[in-house]
Order: structure tokens, then sequence, then C-alpha cells
């Protein structure tokens, strides 16, 4: 499955939870963003690795189901480092079921 295909089916799983999305031009380094009060994210349609877009969906989708506030992302203790690090094991938890599908039953939710 290629980067793009991958992408929509992570897309589709966000809005089948409630959240939408906003696939825009920015610059190339720009990171994506979450935001939990709108329920949206950003992703930056000129990120230079463009495998790596698909989780970096996931990962926002987990930061607003999760109801992270975007203050932390500024943040340098380990409240950051706690959130990130559940938004990265959530966005496996997306991710894996899609990539694996014959270990869907096995991912915990």
């Amino acid at each position: 499955m290629d980067s793009g295909e991958m992408l929509s089916r992570v897309v589709n799983w966000g809005m089948d939870h409630g959240v939408s999305w906003q696939w825009l031009d920015l610059k190339p380094w720009t990171k994506p963003r979450a935001d939990s009060e709108s329920k949206s994210y950003v992703l930056n349609r000129n990120w230079p690795n463009k495998r790596e877009i698909p989780f970096q969906a996931a990962h926002e989708i987990k930061h607003i189901l999760n109801g992270d506030d975007g203050v932390y992302y500024y943040s340098t203790d380990r409240s950051q480092q706690i959130f990130e690090g559940d938004a990265n094991r959530g966005a496996l938890k997306i991710l894996v079921p899609i990539y694996f599908p014959q270990f869907s039953s096995q991912v915990q939710r």
C-alpha cells in the first residue's frame, strides 16, 4: 500500500471518529498541528518525506481524541513527553490494523 492510500485510510478513520482535517501547501519544515477544541488538524502537503504523513495524521488524530491541549507543544517538561508518547502509541493503534488487517483483532483499542 502506498502512502497516499494509507493517508486516505487514516483520514477516513479520523472522520469516522468526528475529526476533520485540512491539507495545506505550507513551507516544507512546517509541522502538522491539531486543535482538540475544533476537533481538526492540519497536514502539510509539502512535507519532505511523504511516507511520514500517514503517521503524522494518526498522531494528530489521537491528540484530538485524547483531548490534548496545544499548550503542551511548547513545553519542554515531562508533560509534553507524556502527551507525545500517548499520541504515538495511539497512532500505532490506528495504523497497525490498517497496515496489517490480519492482526487487527490483536491490537488493543
